[in-house]
């Protein structure tokens, strides 16, 4: 419609709000501009004539200030944009810096614990549960330990042990663990 020339409003808000768009010429803007600088100059001599010596002095800073700062805040604008991505880029690759030389290599495993002589031995073939002495079946590990037996076996021995059979470690059922192997 706007382009039709039906309707001067290109969209409907601003014909709603009563705004219009119009093209202003370079003499336009000189007046506005004039008119501008006139309108601050009356503010500055109202501000010089009223108050003490100090309220005027900060009165005519306060307009100065705000002058300038409405007269560049695109420009100001701009520049913080600028300076926010610059910092942020900085900080980035900060981090980047330090995250990748900070990168430590996993350290090792801790050593199996040991054996006690008191408890069960540890039988030459590792297929075999260390408690009945067979082939491993249904096998399950104990967590405080590391070794695998059968889960019968090992089920039995820590509700009436409550140890591992191999170590004499302390154990409880929430340490049994069950594994599945692969066919």
């Amino acid at each position: 419609m706007y382009l039709l020339d039906v309707t001067d409003c290109h969209s409907p808000i601003l014909h709603l709000l009563g705004q219009r768009l119009v093209r202003l010429s370079g003499s336009e803007m000189a007046m506005m501009h004039l008119a501008k600088e006139q309108h601050r100059q009356q503010q500055l001599l109202r501000a010089q004539q009223h108050g003490s010596q100090a309220a005027r002095l900060l009165h005519s800073w306060w307009l100065k200030g705000a002058s300038v700062l409405t007269d560049h805040m695109r420009s100001v604008l701009i520049c913080s944009i600028f300076a926010f991505k610059i910092l942020e880029w900085w900080y980035t690759s900060a981090e980047d810096r330090l995250s990748s030389a900070a990168a430590l290599p996993p350290p090792p495993a801790p050593p199996p614990p040991a054996s006690d002589p008191k408890g069960v031995g540890l039988p030459g073939n590792t297929a075999q549960c260390p408690i009945c002495r067979q082939k491993r079946v249904n096998p399950a590990a104990l967590a405080v330990s590391g070794y695998v037996f059968c889960y019968p076996c090992l089920f039995r021995h820590v509700t009436e042990q409550h140890s591992c059979p191999v170590t004499l470690t302390p154990a409880t059922l929430d340490h049994i663990r069950k594994l599945y192997e692969a066919m």
